[in-house]
């Protein structure tokens, strides 16, 4: 509702055993996402975690779905490397209409990538779709969306094409490894490839993922 933040809190509670996505997070503090101040526009995130600071830290971007751990996972992640490494802030998309209208909001061109995008496999082809349609200003492969702004110009005009997005890099994580895990690596390995310009991994757990996200954020 808006005007009343509320708080997203892990799906599970907290495991008495050791696990390294607890060791890292504030003991004082309790980690929330709470609603984009924007909630009103179309281009607003489901869920934002921010990073403090001038407003210049890398992002993880999620539209990974509601798998059953999703909030658990970006939780953790977000504060893994907020104390391993730098400042960070999240933001979750809870479907690619959405991802897609924040990317063709971004400026595009001369731009210096800092956005990581986590998805899951079946929000995968339709993400590469977005990123295709900002490098290349072709939107014949994205579906029909009346809210979807028009994509932002390239800056400085005559810059080079495809254009430079706000995504860094793509990672498609499959928390739930299955036979689609070998689609998933083909597509990433080839059709993905194709259409982001971008070198895409796939990770099948919490430890998998963090060391990629860590690898392209060091």
């Amino acid at each position: 509702m808006q005007g009343t933040p509320f708080v997203i809190r892990p799906v599970r509670s907290v495991p008495a055993v050791h696990d390294s996505r607890h060791a890292d997070a504030p003991a004082s503090t309790p980690p929330q996402f709470v609603p984009s101040p924007l909630a009103t526009q179309t281009t607003a995130p489901m869920y934002q975690c921010p990073a403090p600071g001038d407003g210049s830290a890398a992002q993880l971007i999620w539209c990974c779905g509601a798998h059953e751990h999703a909030a658990e996972d970006m939780l953790f992640l977000h504060f893994s490397v907020q104390a391993a490494m730098e400042p960070v802030s999240t933001t979750f998309f809870d479907n690619t209409s959405a991802f897609t209208r924040w990317l063709f909001s971004q400026p595009r061109g001369s731009v210096t990538p800092s956005s990581i995008v986590i998805v899951g496999w079946r929000q995968a082809k339709p993400v590469a779709h977005a990123i295709h349609a900002a490098r290349t200003g072709d939107t014949s492969l994205l579906r029909h969306d009346l809210q979807r702004p028009e994509l932002s110009h390239v800056q400085p005009p005559g810059s080079d094409h495809p254009a430079s997005t706000a995504v860094h890099a793509m990672i498609v994580h499959v928390p739930a490894p299955s036979q689609g895990s070998v689609r998933a690596f083909r597509w990433a390995s080839e059709d993905g490839v194709r259409l982001t310009g971008l070198g895409i991994e796939v990770t099948f757990n919490f430890v998998a993922l963090e060391m990629s996200v860590t690898g392209y954020l060091g």
